[in-house]
């Protein structure tokens, strides 16, 4: 899956970035099933915009997950980008134009949890 078409790619790793390491506190954050979570995750090592590595406890391990400067730079340019959309459809509600603020609230229903 691209990570561009899927908010809950971002929402996973805006977690990421905001500290949360493992699969069941950024299930926590995001409201996202764990399962989903680790999907997710899965995905995001495999386009190298995290690093994963295991700890290993006394009774157990757990695989933590770090974001990288690639996984960041694509985060913040997809948040100023959300926020522009933001701002857009915000001048276009003040404005009155509703066929306008119709049509942003169309193409971007899916990205309405991350704004």
């Amino acid at each position: 899956m691209r990570v561009n078409d899927s908010p809950n790619h971002f929402m996973v790793l805006d977690a990421i970035g905001r500290g949360m390491t493992t699969a069941d506190k950024i299930s926590t954050v995001t409201e996202l099933d764990k399962t989903e979570v680790e999907l997710v995750l899965n995905d995001l090592a495999v386009q190298r915009l995290v690093n994963r590595k295991e700890k290993r406890g006394f009774l157990r391990s757990k695989i933590e997950s770090m974001i990288n400067e690639t996984g960041n730079a694509l985060l913040n340019s997809k948040k100023r980008e959300l926020e522009q959309k933001t701002k857009d459809i915000k001048q276009a509600y003040d404005n009155g134009n509703t066929a306008q603020f119709q049509s942003f609230m169309r193409a971007d229903r899916v990205w309405m949890p991350f704004l």
